[in-house]
């Protein structure tokens, strides 16, 4: 392919949503590959920016309430949303793509049956980036934490079925895997980017068949994460010799953890002061100050810059990106073996924790602060391996190397 035509092609990006992670990502990846002449469009199930998505599947929000509906009673999720998917078949041919890159298909905003078998009878190369594992399992979006192997052979009698995604009536784990089975084991032509090495490993023993398989790990945008003062000492009153253990769950009232962590706050001395985000006040020890969700990314920021070392309790996401916001504030990480996270962390930048043991962790709390060698540029050199940057250039050079095998 020459320089010309590798400069003439032209992707079109999909994802449930315009905003949260999985749209963050695509968007940077967008804005990269806009740099070197790739025409980049947008189509977003909800949430969509009329100056910067091109195309909004559901006009009609009244059809996507009853899908919604639909999906919960049965849990045959994706399925009922016709119309818009039509639409967006319809616009998909009319732009006339190089490659359609896929982010997040869970939503109920898309037919997955209709999708699936027009892109796998076009000529157009398909990209997937496994954001999580629900591509190949009944409904998982993380089986490691469910420690669920069924989706080897049969997803069934799911014993998680009140996690998201919900329904009301019977066990339907067992109908969307032989749903996703069919519509993907043939599907050879698909390409999938996992987000960590781990992940990719486990890819052949899915329903997910694939002769081309790639992992570029998440990246951090360090000109937003980056250390740098903060008024965060002075808004909450605390005293400037005292370190800051920032600690997170995504659900801190079902987090098994939670009791443990209270433990923790109340037996580390008075040198320590914990800050818990996204966590109700009613759940924690009066000693840690609770921080309802923060949306807004500056402050986040400031939050994770004023931290001495991060705690991250949750076992919900398979490549924890607050683990990177924390190394690249200069941060270490205390966490666990779930995931990607051992390929995030090793002896110099944080630990990673067998349990959640109180007074296991104080001990190791104390140690580590008593390593010498600096820790915060040994953070620092960690988030470069995950800068965005990397992250994004990367994909492109994915997308070179498939156009440039399709002509």
């Amino acid at each position: 392919m020459s320089k010309r035509e590798m400069l003439a092609m032209k992707i079109i990006a999909l994802n449930a949503s315009g905003k949260g992670q999985a749209a963050d990502f695509m968007h940077s990846i967008g804005n990269y590959a806009s740099t070197k002449g790739v025409t980049y469009c947008y189509a977003v199930g909800a949430n969509a920016n009329r100056e910067y998505h091109d195309f909004l599947i559901h006009r009609f929000s009244v059809i996507r309430f009853l899908s919604k509906v639909l999906s919960r009673l049965t849990g045959k999720f994706d399925y009922y949303f016709k119309i818009g998917t039509k639409r967006l078949i319809r616009w998909i041919k009319s732009e006339k793509p190089d490659l359609v890159h896929i982010h997040n298909l869970h939503g109920d905003y898309i037919n997955l049956e209709m999708l699936i078998n027009f892109l796998k009878e076009s000529n157009i190369k398909v990209v997937f980036s496994l954001h999580d594992t629900w591509l190949f399992t009944g409904k998982c979006l993380d089986y490691e934490n469910d420690n669920c192997l069924k989706w080897k052979k049969l997803c069934k009698d799911c014993p998680y079925k009140k996690k998201k995604p919900r329904w009301i009536f019977g066990d339907a784990s067992t109908k969307n895997y032989v749903r996703k089975k069919a519509l993907f084991s043939d599907f050879e032509k698909a390409i999938y980017i996992t987000n960590f090495e781990w992940l990719k490993i486990q890819l052949p023993k899915t329903i997910l068949k694939a002769k081309t398989t790639y992992c570029i790990f998440d990246g951090v945008d360090t000109t937003r994460f980056y250390p740098h003062p903060t008024i965060i000492k002075e808004k909450y009153h605390i005293s400037e010799n005292k370190k800051i253990i920032l600690c997170y769950a995504d659900q801190w009232e079902k987090n098994t953890s939670l009791l443990a962590m209270n433990q923790l706050i109340e037996i580390m001395g008075l040198e320590y002061q914990f800050i818990a985000l996204n966590a109700p006040r009613k759940s924690l020890s009066k000693k840690a100050i609770a921080v309802r969700k923060v949306k807004d990314t500056s402050l986040l920021a400031e939050y994770f810059a004023s931290a001495t070392m991060f705690i991250n309790l949750s076992v919900d996401n398979i490549f924890p990106l607050e683990n990177l916001f924390a190394f690249a504030s200069g941060v270490p990480v205390f966490t666990f073996a779930f995931g990607g996270t051992p390929e995030q962390i090793n002896s110099y930048v944080g630990k990673i924790l067998p349990d959640f043991d109180p007074i296991k962790i104080k001990k190791e709390i104390i140690a580590y602060f008593g390593k010498h060698y600096d820790i915060r540029k040994e953070c620092l050199e960690k988030a470069e391996e995950f800068n965005i940057e990397k992250m994004v250039k990367k994909y492109y050079e994915v997308y070179v190397n498939i156009l440039k095998k399709k002509s």
